[in-house]
């Protein structure tokens, strides 16, 4: 495959203990901060952009894995093992609010009307694979609905073009699609086997990439007419002899060249892949260190700023360390001129 691409990894931060999940917040300011979740400290740690040492850590429940927030000046913690959500500010521990079942994944609906911002965290329910989507209220903090989904409900996503929340459905092989006030659900569609997680692109919001279990498969999904439609279908694969699987954390949309970042979860290597309306397929495989065999390897992946070059922040699970790096289009040598032909006499 062609090496149109490359990520340089500028710094790394030594955590101690294992980021689970890094996103960009912005808690009511103009300037983004970025916040990596740690498993093993049950804590949060806060950046602003561009720098690479982190300004607060705020202590929160048992087990976090996941953060999210909009633009008001709360975020919101996925506790697993305590089955809760804490609420933060930027200062500090803000609330904790009890969940019926065991988080794994929660997103923020992205409404700036004060009456209708919502938290929706999937959840599995206790001693069953049975999954609901618990809705929170961010005026009163408090549970206002719960909608049953499909079976082991991991990742949620918000589709922002139509104002649907999509639910990835491991153990029902579907997609649940909400809509964005969390009051019921409009529909479910079958995929190709166990999705894991669902990202919506940004510069072409008609293209939704699901991220399989197992095999290393992307499926790709077409959000231009309701219900969609899943349009395609591609395997990943590592560049050695013989290729092997890549197994895919998740996607992350790139808002130039039709771009998505598919982290390794085995490796310190992200996959590039290009989707669109003709073609779903996998252009390069960056390195990003050693390419020995581990059950760990790298997870989320957030960009700050738009386009390329790009400034990255990559959770490598496996050295429990933040990578700082800068992603860019290689520049291709001019091509020689030609000398001028001398004509015979």
């Amino acid at each position: 495959m062609g090496s149109d691409y490359t990520i340089e990894v500028k710094h790394r931060l030594n955590l101690g203990a294992t980021p689970v999940d890094v996103k960009t917040l912005s808690f009511s300011t103009p300037k983004r901060t970025i916040a990596s979740v740690l498993s093993e400290t049950h804590s949060v740690l806060l950046f602003s952009i561009g720098d690479t040492f982190p300004t607060s850590r705020i202590l929160v429940n048992e087990d976090p894995i996941e953060i999210s927030g909009g633009g008001r000046d709360l975020a919101y913690v996925a506790c697993r093992a305590s089955r809760t959500v804490d609420v933060i500010r930027k200062t500090g521990y803000c609330k904790r609010i009890d969940l019926p079942g065991e988080p794994q994944s929660l997103a923020w609906n992205g409404s700036y009307n004060p009456t209708r911002q919502k938290i929706m965290v999937t959840c599995q329910m206790p001693g069953t694979a049975d999954g609901v989507v618990v809705v929170i209220d961010e005026e009163t903090l408090s549970i206002t609905n719960v909608l049953e989904v499909g079976k082991q409900p991991r990742g949620i996503s918000l589709d922002w073009r139509r104002k649907h929340l999509l639910v990835s459905n491991y153990g029902s092989d579907s997609i649940s699609i909400i809509d964005q006030a969390g009051t019921r659900v409009l529909a479910t569609l079958p995929t190709a086997g166990q999705p894991r997680s669902i990202n919506v692109s940004w510069s072409n919001p008609q293209d939704v990439i699901i991220a399989l279990g197992g095999g290393g498969i992307l499926q790709r999904m077409d959000a231009s007419r309701f219900p969609p439609t899943l349009s395609g279908l591609t395997a990943l694969k590592k560049p050695t002899k013989p290729p092997t699987s890549l197994a895919p954390y998740c996607c992350t949309p790139l808002d130039e060249d039709e771009l998505w970042l598919v982290p390794d979860q085995n490796a310190e290597a992200i996959a590039l892949v290009v989707s669109d309306e003709r073609e779903l397929k996998q252009v390069d495989y960056c390195r990003l260190g050693t390419d020995d065999k581990s059950e760990e390897g790298l997870g989320q992946v957030v960009i700050s700023g738009h386009g390329l070059p790009g400034s990255l922040c990559i959770a490598n699970r496996k050295r429990k360390e933040l990578m700082f790096a800068r992603m860019q289009r290689k520049k291709r040598p001019l091509s020689p001129r030609r000398a001028p032909s001398r004509g015979t006499r």
